[in-house]
């Protein structure tokens, strides 16, 4: 039997869910409503335990973990292509993937979960996070210089202050450097 509205045999696993089946027990595809001609085990995920027919293959399950465990082996430290959660931003800042369980999370962006680091760095030597109007400034200009020491903590109006003192004071110099002065 197929869902009435989709026509997908979902409705299928689930009534054999609900009806019962026991785990271990083997089916041909069209018994269970599927197409073809191989044969399906009614088989237990290993991470969470959720029961669904899954393919035999040489008499083994092809995939033992249903896709909702099987995508979790694939997230942060588990994942091919991790790198230590640290990467380099096109703007020259440094992020970090944080994990939900770190209470420094709320800070972290939330599709990404990825904070700056330096903000991370001001926030860990504070001992508490970060408002959204406070800046952490590098004092040497270098954005993946993270050290304490070169991290300097300022709101956003008193830093566009600074900014625009510090471009005067360079442009007076140039100028009195071309004067002679």
């Amino acid at each position: 039997m197929r869902c009435p509205r989709c026509k997908t045999s979902y409705w299928d696993k689930e009534l054999q869910r609900k009806s019962g089946t026991v785990v271990g027990e083997i089916r041909r595809a069209d018994e269970i409503g599927y197409q073809g001609t191989h044969k399906y085990i009614w088989h237990a995920c290993e991470g969470c335990g959720k029961q669904r027919w899954v393919k035999l293959e040489h008499e083994k399950p092809i995939s033992p973990k249903c896709h909702k465990c099987n995508s979790r082996r694939h997230t942060t430290e588990n994942h091919w292509n991790w790198k230590g959660g640290r990467n380099l931003h096109d703007e020259g800042y440094v992020t970090i993937v944080l994990s939900p369980d770190d209470p420094y999370y709320p800070m972290a962006r939330k599709q990404l979960h990825q904070v700056y680091e330096h903000r991370l760095v001001m926030a860990k030597h504070l001992g508490r996070f970060l408002e959204k109007d406070e800046i952490v400034h590098h004092l040497n200009g270098i954005r993946d210089d993270n050290r304490i020491e070169n991290l300097f903590l300022t709101t956003r109006a008193r830093h566009q202050h600074e900014t625009i003192v510090k471009t005067l004071q360079a442009r007076i110099r140039v100028l009195e450097k071309n004067n002679g002065i």
